[in-house]
């Protein structure tokens, strides 16, 4: 299922709402194998709302922005962690060591589920088995071009 938001009205709360309206749709008391959020951002930072930057400082002041990320990991799966996986697509948040810490801070908020937080380049083989998880590829490419 595919959840578009409205990137500059879009609050940490209604998109929690949402996700969890999406899950229940499917099937009452399901939780996520994996999840995907384009997001705006680069090598250490990204977007998921308008102004708010996620970075770990911000996370450690921004009550909200940090709840979201902690409810987000109520709705991630527990069964075959090593599966458990969420995705940022369109950023490379992961592209520097500053990033790398994110993710890893990321991954710690989103305890106590066992969740990978991953950003690999589009470019690469790794990017491109993950984009091919949520997106017909070719029509990716089209899509970015």
């Amino acid at each position: 299922n595919t959840l578009v938001q409205d990137f500059h009205d879009t609050t940490p709360h209604i998109l929690l709402k949402s996700i969890q309206r999406i899950l229940h749709e499917y099937k009452p008391g399901i939780k996520a194998k994996s999840l995907a959020i384009v997001n705006q951002g680069g090598p250490g930072f990204f977007y998921v709302f308008s102004q708010r930057v996620v970075t770990i400082p911000k996370l450690q002041k921004d009550l909200p922005l940090y709840k979201f990320w902690v409810g987000l990991g109520e709705m991630l799966s527990k069964i075959n962690p090593k599966e458990t996986v969420v995705h940022f697509i369109n950023s490379n948040v992961g592209g520097n060591a500053q990033g790398e810490k994110l993710l890893t801070y990321l991954e710690e908020i989103l305890k106590p589920n066992v969740v990978q937080v991953k950003s690999p380049h589009e470019l690469s083989k790794e990017g491109k088995s993950m984009l091919e998880m949520y997106f017909d590829y070719p029509a990716y490419k089209m899509w970015k071009m």
